[in-house]
């Protein structure tokens, strides 16, 4: 008899984390339509932390439901939180578009680790798990 593993997961005000079991990325699901603010980034953080503490952190963060963004908001996700510990980042998008234009504002921030935007999930998790042997993770 097979037993039901369950998912650590939590709900923040406009999108959901967890931690695939699979692959151990943590994912965010943000909810259809949602502006995040810079409280959400702020609960992101917290959130994380309490999923994954200083571990080696590598995510993937669905945003096809995004609307948009406040500067506020941008500047906290991209700035270095000390209790988290990142190696990698995806950022799944819904078209091609959206895609070359997310990569060249990635390309005018600072992010100090490796971040990519991608329209396939399969290609992200891909990505994201090569990123992970590649560091010995």
């Amino acid at each position: 008899m097979r037993t039901e593993v369950m998912r650590k997961e939590i709900r923040l005000k406009k999108s959901l984390l967890y931690q695939d079991e699979e692959t151990g990325i943590l994912v965010q699901r943000v909810g259809s339509g949602a502006f995040l603010e810079a409280d959400d980034s702020r609960e992101w953080i917290e959130g994380v932390y309490k999923l994954q503490g200083s571990q080696p952190l590598y995510f993937l963060a669905d945003m096809r439901g995004l609307r948009g963004q406040s500067k506020e908001s941008r500047r906290i996700s991209g700035d270095k939180d000390p209790r988290l510990n990142i190696y990698g980042g995806a950022g799944l998008i819904n078209n091609g578009a959206s895609k070359i234009l997310g990569n060249f504002m990635l390309s005018l921030n600072k992010i100090s680790h490796p971040i990519r935007l991608f329209t396939n999930e399969e290609e992200a998790f891909k990505w994201l798990v090569e990123l992970k042997k590649k560091n010995g993770h």
